[in-house]
């Protein structure tokens, strides 16, 4: 088991509670390939974390450069 579990893993069982990632990412906006490398990594994040968390709080500083809010 990976370092990383382990620490959530004794964090969830100390607190009585499941763990609920917040995904509060950003880039500098004048990066080349800003919505890209923004996305890319948000995708990075989610599939290291995938099998221990029960949830994910978007924030609107990852949701609004993504124009998710756009249409």
């Amino acid at each position: 088991m990976s370092l990383f579990r382990e620490k959530l893993e004794k964090c969830a069982r100390e607190n009585e509670s499941r763990v609920v990632l917040a995904l509060d990412l950003s880039l500098p906006a004048g990066e080349k390939d800003f919505k890209r490398k923004l996305l890319r990594r948000a995708r990075w994040v989610l599939s290291e974390v995938i099998e221990n968390v029960v949830g994910v709080k978007l924030n609107f500083q990852l949701l609004l450069p993504l124009g998710l809010f756009d249409g």
